[in-house]
């Protein structure tokens, strides 16, 4: 397998920065470290041997880059506006070098952003801050809120770090959840089989969809001055939200415990917290929950584990079940 370390000192991050990388061609995998970990962690958990084949193949070529959490997220004792303004030092340091080193080495046009933990937001806000740059993100365990790590504080810096924040401003408004779908399923998937990132998906997504629970939708009409229709446009409804975020999960995810309670929790909970006009696509997602869940535990004890609400996917069931609420 061809292996190389490179070393130069970054411009924008004002110091010596190393990336390995592994393989000859094919899709460019840009893989980011834990909160801890460095360029050399997933060669140190042998992820390399694990993907042995797929590298040697030409089908994949890994990009395994260092980080500077501990100047930015992990660093505590500074304001969280300097370590927002760090972490756009190295967005800065991944777009204008990284990206331009890994299109040397590699014409093939296709990147894949992975990481766990917070190598997850970091692939994660790199690939939703440049789309053009990024064709997937691949996140595992990881935490998307930012603000999680920042006590709530916020400034234009930390907006900018933030895809809980910036993403729902997009011109698509549908974007954020495409890709956070897009991270749920892929961890559903036989090959991956993580159920923990899909509930930590399903955490962004019922923020998410409270936000947009309570605002008035676009309608999609444009009209003139003296209120005569001039223009139909299509723009997503209320229903198209709900099915977009979690029918996809529902339907990779019913058969784990974990996702079918978080999902049962998310729809209890928009469902007491929304006003009345919300609550039919809810139902209806609760009804098809529901029945995915029989469909997918014949065991009573085990279908009756899984159809308690649960916000942590298993960690002690809601007080406030959903068999307490009518699917009617």
């Amino acid at each position: 397998m061809k292996t190389e370390h490179h070393r130069w000192h970054s411009p924008a991050l004002g110091k010596a920065m190393d990336i390995l990388v592994f393989g000859h061609g094919g899709a460019k995998l840009l893989v980011f470290p834990t909160s801890m970990g460095t360029f050399t962690e997933w060669a140190d958990r042998r992820m390399h041997e694990v993907l042995r084949d797929h590298i040697e193949q030409g089908w994949i070529q890994m990009f395994c880059v260092d980080q500077v959490n501990s100047e930015s997220w992990n660093a505590d004792t500074i304001h969280p506006g300097h370590r927002a303004w760090r972490h756009l030092q190295y967005d800065a340091y991944l777009e204008h070098e990284v990206a331009p080193f890994m299109d040397r080495v590699n014409s093939n046009p296709y990147v894949i952003a992975t990481g766990a933990s917070l190598g997850a937001y970091q692939a994660a806000v790199y690939g939703m801050r440049h789309p053009h740059l990024v064709q997937r993100i691949i996140g595992m365990s990881g935490l998307y809120d930012i603000k999680r790590l920042t006590g709530g504080y916020s400034d234009e810096n930390v907006y900018r770090s933030n895809p809980m924040d910036f993403i729902p401003n997009e011109q698509d408004p549908a974007f954020a959840f495409r890709v956070i779908v897009d991270i749920a399923s892929k961890a559903l998937s036989p090959a991956i089989n993580d159920p923990t990132t899909a509930v930590l998906a399903l955490d962004q997504l019922h923020h998410l969809l409270r936000k947009v629970g309570i605002r008035k939708l676009d309608a999609g009409l444009l009209r003139d001055r003296d209120g005569r229709l001039r223009l139909v446009y299509r723009t997503p409804d209320w229903e198209d939200f709900v099915e977009l975020a979690l029918t996809e999960i529902r339907h990779f995810g019913a058969s784990s415990v974990q996702v079918a309670r978080r999902l049962r929790a998310l729809l209890v909970d928009l469902i007491v917290v929304l006003p009345p006009e919300r609550h039919a696509a809810l139902r209806s997602e609760l009804r098809q929950l529901q029945r995915a869940v029989a469909r997918a535990f014949e065991d009573p004890e085990d279908r009756a584990r899984a159809e308690r609400s649960d916000s942590q996917g298993i960690g002690g069931h809601e007080r406030h079940d959903a068999s307490a609420l009518s699917t009617e």
